[in-house]
């Protein structure tokens, strides 16, 4: 498969929710079935979702569109508790810390550079927010990209679905250089 193909980085919008939500779907299914058993996937995306329209509210998610329009890849950070937060916490409320959410690429088109270049392009958004330290939750299929980018890994943990199922996640983070350049609109 080629990896030269056209696609462009921009800013997400609440009506790209329903295009990025399939794709993200899509993505999970197929890129995560190596690491997760359908039905754990099924029972995340019933329950948790791929993305809280509260992170697009936010203003700091993107999506990479290729020639036709098609949404490739997505992702973003937010200072939001996310949906599937432990015992204490309240989704939506104000995180601890800024945190990576909702990286996927569209499995036809996984290993291009993608991910990394979604990465870059929220690891500048969050730069220019003066944000030097992000965190994230790691899929188990998601684990190699983020340590090529340079995101130390922390502990292996059980994410807890409504219904009490462990999702399981690694936990991991990366300091931001400040001279990281803003590309998106």
């Amino acid at each position: 498969m080629s990896t030269d193909f056209t696609y462009r980085i921009r800013r997400a919008a609440d009506a790209d929710a329903g295009r990025l939500r399939t794709m993200q779907e899509r993505s999970l299914r197929a890129l995560g079935r190596s690491f997760y058993a359908a039905d754990l996937i099924d029972r995340f995306i019933r329950q948790v979702g791929t993305m809280d329209a509260k992170v697009l509210a936010e203003g700091h998610y993107f999506l990479a569109v290729d020639t036709s329009g098609a949404v490739v890849a997505s992702g973003g950070w937010s200072r939001l508790q996310p949906g599937y937060v432990g015992p204490g916490e309240t989704a939506g409320s104000a995180a601890a810390e800024p945190t990576v959410r909702a990286v996927y690429v569209d499995p036809d088109h996984a290993r291009r550079g993608l991910g990394s270049a979604i990465m870059r392009q929220v690891e500048a958004d969050a730069v220019a927010a003066g944000i030097r330290m992000l965190h994230l939750a790691a899929t188990l299929s998601g684990i190699g990209l983020y340590e090529r980018l340079g995101y130390a890994r922390g502990r292996r943990r059980s994410l807890v679905l409504p219904d009490g199922t462990p999702f399981p996640v690694v936990e991991m983070h990366k300091r931001q250089s400040a001279s990281a350049p803003v590309r998106a609109a």
